[in-house]
């Protein structure tokens, strides 16, 4: 009874925390990069939907879109946005 209680609460830990969990993989191209959509990359940076479509490109972070118009879809490769984690790092000191 324990170890149901112990691994559930665990279990809801690491599904609720977006940083410790993989993005769930959208779209392959033919070179083997992996993509996010916008919701998703919302999701890892904690941040919300309207942010990355608004302030992610003068973040930093490079969008790829796919498609045009108004279906157009916006989609992050997913190291290039841990690499942008990595860099918004702030210096001890």
């Amino acid at each position: 009874m324990l170890n149901s209680v112990f691994f559930g609460s665990v279990k809801r830990f690491f599904a609720c925390n977006p940083l410790w969990r993989m993005p769930n993989v959208v779209e392959r191209d033919p070179m083997g990069q992996i993509f996010m959509n916008a919701k998703e990359t919302a999701e890892y940076l904690n941040m919300s939907v309207p942010w990355v479509y608004r302030e992610a490109a003068r973040a930093g972070l490079v969008p790829y879109r796919f498609g045009r118009g108004r279906n157009a879809k916006l989609q992050f490769k997913v190291a290039e946005v841990q690499a942008w984690v990595k860099q918004q790092r702030l210096s001890s000191g």
